[in-house]
């Protein structure tokens, strides 16, 4: 069984580089699980976890946070969504340092650690 490593990432925006790094994760042998944490646009690549269900573990729906169209607040429920799917999917002996694009990276983790 190969390592499995997680991608938050905003694949509206930077689709390409998730998709560059993803291929060479899996060039090496290992599995890219990819978490699409973009708010604004449709992703680039398909990922195995979308934006919308993101959102929704965050507590809200995307399409109220396209609505909304402040940043600073879909960060925040992205974030908490992603952190709620990391913790459901994977133990904590699984995460070494996951990559991250605009995701508050000390936020996640600590939410993680919760």
């Amino acid at each position: 069984m190969s390592k499995i490593v997680v991608l938050f990432g905003s694949l509206d925006t930077k689709g390409k580089d998730y998709a560059f790094v993803k291929e060479r994760i899996e060039e090496k042998g290992f599995q890219a699980f990819v978490i699409d944490v973009g708010v604004m646009g449709e992703p680039l690549f398909k990922p195995d976890i979308n934006a919308d269900t993101v959102a929704k573990a965050g507590g809200e729906s995307l399409v109220s946070l396209r609505q909304k169209k402040d940043k600073g607040h879909a960060m925040a429920v992205m974030t908490k969504g992603a952190a709620e799917i990391a913790k459901k999917r994977f133990t904590r002996k699984a995460i070494s340092m996951p990559y991250l694009g605009w995701v508050d990276l000390p936020g996640l983790l600590l939410s993680l650690l919760q």
